[in-house]
Formats: structure tokens, C-alpha cells, sequence
């Protein structure tokens, strides 16, 4: 079930908005004709006498536990746009340091960390808003970036002090990178996002029964209803996936790292 779920939510925004809405119209229609026009609507017509507050009960769990869930994945998009901004104030600082020591060949360092940011932007970004994966090519310019610091730092014969402060400063890359990518394992949380797609099940169901002797009432509330809850959803669920949709975090850190003369 997680898999089913990451998977849906790594779909374009606008598959994600007519699955939400293929479900509940296609719930909304079959309550409706199962009430209204289908054999079993007599019988079902001996429930009449729900009253109307009856629907505060569904409506009311499926508004909080929606909410609760928003914050959940609200909280998970800022987590990710600021690993981003600490990535890109990571090679800034590595930049920045690099050009302030007497070293030979301190330009190729800088080449290097820009080429890794220029990777983890356009590469990796585009990897991890598909298919939810890091991509290798970047990982390559980091061991590059990480390998070619060692080596001028040693040869460089720097103080100890400013040789720990380079390396300390690559790692500092390498740890945001770290930081950065283990929040793509996260997976949403398919319990909570069955309980609340079944709790707007629910609330269709509880519109139904007050309004069973009453077709046309009932098709008119159905239909708000259901829009309702897939304007909810819609919304949460297109910020599951962080790296790619209308609501998307900022490329702009890593972007200025690049206009970096």
C-alpha cells in the first residue's frame, strides 16, 4: 500500500487531481443511483428520518484529520526547501573559502563545486521529482569535488588549519547532500491516507441518508460535497512530492550558487 501511494503521488499534478476525482464522483454516482434509481432504493428508504446534524460527525473527523494531515505534509515540503537552502549556503561557504586561501589551481575546486550544483539542479532534480531516486551522475561530482579538496589540500602543503577548515567545508556539502536525500525515503503516510480518503467515503455516505427522500437534494449536496473533498485532497497531495508540480520548492538557492562569478 506505501508503494501504491508514493507512486500515485509522483504523478503529474493533473493525474493526481482526476484520480481524487474519478473516486468520489464515481463513489458520489453509485450512492446516488444505489438510493434512488436502483432496486434496493425502497429499502433503504426505511432509514429516512437522519437528521441533518448527523453529518457533523463525519464531516466534522474528516475536516480535522485532513487538517492534521496537511500539517504533516506542509511541514515535510519546509523541511525540504530548507535542506536545499543549507546545500546552497554549503558551497557557497565552500566557494567562498576556497577563493580566500593561497592555493594553486583553487579555480579548478571552484569548477568542481559548481559543476556539483549545476548536477544536483538540473540532473538530480529531475530524477528525484520522477522516480523518487538520487542520481548517479551527481553523486560522481561530489566524490570529485570531495577527492580533488583532499589532494590540493595535501599537496598544497596549507596550515593544518586552514587544510581542516577546507575539509571540513566539503564535508559540510557531502553532509547536506546526506541530509537532503534521506528525506526522498519518506513515505507518505498510507494509514492516515487511507483512514481520511475512507472518512470521505463517510461523509458521502452520511449526505446520502439525509437526504434519501429526496433525489434531487441529494444529487446537489452529492455533488458539493464531492468537489469539496477533492479540492481538500487535491490540494495535500500535490504537496507530497516536493521537487516537481505547482506547488513545488524554490530552485533559487542552488540557482545563485550557479551566478556566482
Amino acid at each position: 500500500m506505501m508503494i501504491t501511494f508514493k507512486s500515485f503521488f509522483y504523478l503529474q499534478d493533473w493525474q493526481i487531481i482526476l484520480g481524487f476525482i474519478l473516486f468520489y464522483f464515481s463513489i458520489s454516482l453509485s450512492i446516488y443511483w444505489l438510493c434512488c434509481i436502483s432496486n434496493f432504493k425502497e429499502n433503504l428508504r426505511a432509514f429516512h428520518g437522519v437528521v441533518a446534524p448527523y453529518i457533523l460527525v463525519p464531516m466534522s473527523i474528516f475536516a480535522l484529520s485532513s487538517a492534521l494531515l496537511g500539517v504533516s505534509v506542509w511541514d515535510h515540503f519546509q523541511n525540504n526547501a530548507k535542506a536545499i537552502g543549507t546545500e546552497a549556503q554549503a558551497i557557497e561557504a565552500y566557494i567562498t573559502l576556497v577563493r580566500s586561501v593561497p592555493l594553486e589551481g583553487k579555480e579548478h575546486l571552484v569548477s568542481d563545486a559548481k559543476a556539483y550544483a549545476r548536477s544536483a539542479l538540473t540532473e538530480e532534480w529531475g530524477m528525484i521529482a520522477n522516480e523518487g531516486h538520487p542520481h548517479e551522475g551527481t553523486s560522481v561530482y561530489l566524490q570529485k569535488l570531495i577527492s580533488d579538496t583532499v589532494e590540493l589540500a595535501i599537496e598544497s602543503k596549507l596550515p593544518t588549519f586552514l587544510q581542516s577548515a577546507l575539509l571540513q567545508s566539503v564535508q559540510g556539502i557531502n553532509n547536506a547532500r546526506n541530509a537532503r536525500l534521506s528525506m526522498i525515503n519518506d513515505e507518505p503516510d498510507s494509514i492516515r491516507w487511507l483512514s481520511i480518503i475512507l472518512l470521505g467515503v463517510m461523509v458521502l455516505i452520511s449526505v446520502a441518508m439525509v437526504h434519501l427522500d429526496k433525489p434531487k437534494p441529494m444529487l446537489a449536496t452529492l455533488a458539493v460535497s464531492t468537489a469539496s473533498i477533492c479540492i481538500v485532497l487535491s490540494l495535500v497531495g500535490l504537496a507530497v512530492n516536493p521537487f516537481s508540480g505547482m506547488l513545488m520548492i524554490s530552485k533559487a538557492p542552488l540557482e545563485q550558487v550557479l551566478l556566482q562569478k
